[in-house]
């Protein structure tokens, strides 16, 4: 087996030359480019389409892998969180395989080393997006599909903590591999729990996934009840830390942050050590990360990979 992965999430937003100068690509083994969405082509099938926005990001990403020497694979997401069309796009043979050709197309034209599916979720509805009873089954054929046509390269998706219920995970494994496990928005208050990620974790792999194949997710930003406090980046919250205005309290199981009697739940690098122990022990393939520009400081990229070295 190789050896144990760092994956990092960045999103299309945050690929300026500002932000990639102070990433250590040398740190992340795979980065995920998010998103591609599904948009409808001349033949009215939903297939993955790269935003303008998007486009010669992906060349500015590649740059600064190249400056720096790394050996950073990068990887195309498609879909993300509300991201639609996946039901219609996987509902045909036809359609899986007009899919599955874009996706070779988008490899190619532009020097990509994979694709990671980030359906949210199989045969939910959440955010409002579409779903239907065939869902979980055409997201495998789509997988595979998609397989067929990239061949070696790269295929990965992204996965709710607990929303392996209903997946044929032994068919779904022959063709990924990883799996990137959202251990993190499970809760306000336990977003990122210990207790929660090896419960879920684990049932990915009882429904028979490969351990060396799921990765644990580390978020870079925090859940609060506090509506003022939601979604606080780590950067953000160690400047109020700094300036006397939050401390950060560790515990075994899930860290937080405390300004007045508003908690802020994140990872730090006491809990990725606490996290990575956990991989290693349990034979599982590494971390993975969302999102990487909340972690400019590069305190928590750093934890992931020296605790996956050590």
């Amino acid at each position: 087996m190789e050896r144990l992965i760092c994956n990092s999430y960045i999103f299309v937003t945050n690929i300026t030359d500002e932000v990639l100068e102070k990433v250590d690509f040398n740190k992340i083994d795979i980065v995920n480019i998010a998103f591609s969405t599904l948009e409808k082509n001349d033949n009215g099938k939903y297939v993955p389409t790269l935003s303008k926005e998007l486009k010669p990001k992906i060349q500015i990403l590649k740059n600064h892998i190249s400056r720096q020497n790394a050996k950073t694979k990068t990887v195309i997401s498609i879909g993300g969180w509300q991201a639609d069309h996946f039901c219609p796009a996987s509902s045909s043979e036809e359609n899986r395989k007009t899919f599955a050709v874009e996706c070779k197309k988008m490899l190619d034209a532009y020097d990509l080393d994979g694709i990671d599916i980030d359906w949210e979720f199989p045969g939910a509805k959440a955010g409002g997006t579409s779903a239907c009873k065939n869902c979980k089954k055409d997201f495998i054929m789509l997988c595979a599909e998609i397989r067929a046509a990239i061949g070696d390269k790269l295929l990965t998706c992204a996965v709710g903590s607990n929303r392996y219920y209903g997946i044929d995970g032994k068919k779904l494994n022959a063709l990924v591999d990883y799996i990137n496990v959202m251990t993190y928005d499970m809760g306000v208050s336990h977003q990122s729990h210990m207790l929660l990620v090896k419960h879920f974790v684990g049932g990915w792999a009882r429904i028979g996934i490969e351990k060396h194949k799921l990765l644990v997710g580390i978020p870079f930003y925090s859940r609060s009840a506090n509506k003022e406090y939601e979604w606080t980046g780590y950067n953000t919250l160690m400047q109020y830390v700094k300036d006397g205005k939050a401390k950060v309290v560790y515990t075994k199981n899930q860290d937080y942050g405390l300004i007045g009697k508003s908690r802020l739940t994140i990872d730090t690098p006491h809990s990725i050590k606490i996290k990575a122990d956990y991989v290693k022990k349990n034979g599982l393939g590494g971390l993975f990360n969302w999102e990487e520009s909340s972690d400019l400081n590069g305190e928590l990229r750093n934890a992931m990979y020296k605790y996956m070295l050590i």
